[in-house]
Order: C-alpha cells, then sequence, then structure tokens
C-alpha cells in the first residue's frame, strides 16, 4: 500500500541564482488512508505509505500529533530510528547509486555488511549494544573513510581536501571520481523520478 508519485527537481543552468524547482506530484491520498484511525494505528500506516523515509514521515506525524495536544511519550516515540534510516540511505547512495553513476561496481558487500550491523543495532538492547557500535565505527572507519571517525568528523576545510585527495578509501575514491566527471564535463543533466 504505498501512495506512488514523483517529485520533480530542476536545477537550472545558474541554480547557484536560485534557479531551482521543486513540484511534487504525489496525490494527496494518505490523508484519507488515515482517517478514522486512532495515533497509534496511523502512526504504524505511515512508514508503509511512505516508502521514500518512511520513518522520517513517521516522526513528522508524532510531531504533527504533538502538536494536536496529543502524548508522543505513551506512542513510544524514538529518533533513533530517523538517524538509522538516514545512515541507510546515506550509505546507500554513496556505497550503491554513486559508484554506478561512476560507471564502476557498486559496494554491495560492504553495504550488506553495515546494514546487517545497523539491523543488530535496532533489535538489540541498550545495555548491549556498545560491541555493536564499535564492530559498525571500525568498518566505517576502516573500509569507508580510512581514517578515525571522530578526525574525520573534526576535519576543517584544508583537512578535508587533503583526506580527499591523499585517501585510499573507498568514499576517496569516489568522490575522486565525482571531482573528475565534473571537471570533464561528463556528468549529464537528467531529470530524476523520486
Amino acid at each position: 500500500m504505498s501512495v506512488e508519485g514523483v517529485i520533480d527537481i530542476r536545477l537550472g543552468a545558474s541554480a547557484q541564482d536560485g534557479d531551482i524547482g521543486v513540484q511534487s506530484k504525489r496525490p494527496l491520498e494518505a490523508c484519507r488512508l488515515l482517517e478514522h484511525l486512532s495515533p497509534s494505528q496511523a502512526l504504524e500506516r505511515v512508514p508503509v505509505l511512505f516508502a521514500l523515509c518512511g520513518k522520517s514521515q513517521q516522526r513528522a506525524a508524532l510531531n504533527a500529533l504533538q502538536a494536536a495536544g496529543v502524548d508522543i511519550d505513551a506512542l513510544g516515540a524514538t529518533d533513533e530510528s530517523i538517524l538509522s534510516e538516514a545512515f541507510h540511505e546515506y550509505l546507500w547512495r554513496f556505497l550503491i547509486d554513486l559508484p554506478k553513476a561512476l560507471k564502476r561496481n557498486p559496494q554491495l558487500a560492504l553495504f550488506s555488511d553495515i546494514r546487517q550491523l545497523i539491523s543488530q543495532l535496532s533489535r538489540t538492547e541498550s545495555g548491549l549494544r556498545q560491541a555493536l557500535v564499535q564492530q559498525l565505527q571500525q568498518l566505517i572507519e576502516e573500509q569507508v573513510l580510512g581514517i578515525e571517525l571522530n578526525t574525520w568528523c573534526h576535519l576543517d576545510r584544508v583537512g578535508f581536501e587533503q583526506w580527499l585527495e591523499s585517501g585510499e578509501s573507498i568514499i576517496c575514491q569516489l568522490l575522486r571520481g565525482v571531482q573528475g566527471a565534473c571537471r570533464d564535463g561528463s556528468v549529464a543533466t537528467k531529470s530524476v523520478a523520486l
């Protein structure tokens, strides 16, 4: 039960000057599919209706319920699922979509390993998570970034550029590929439907 539609994003030649357009062509059926449901029933249905960023959509629904005066603490609201979803989506773009766009092999095994750890984290009690978090961090540091996560998070612009230029991690290689494609003009402008 997904509410299909299209979001058209237009970036013109002068996008830096505001030549950008976004138009949603998604039908507004979701509202009717949530009528006459209890808050908890509606929250269960929202991620199913919105396949793209379902947890974020669920959080938006929680915010709407809170604004309407509903006690969301009783509904088991968690922002951790949103962070997990965002992390998953970024990794998908960097490890699968970006390599494909650059005509390179997607990093399916690495993506699968990281996804499995994220899934385990979501099912593990908070007191037992530390070992999984350390495994995930080590995997990200060694196979994605090529440097310690804390160091990477604190890079300034010069440090970031040095990391990008000299790093051998998969992300460095892919981002250098993007730089090269932008320089040589091989990046084509195309319409993307979401």
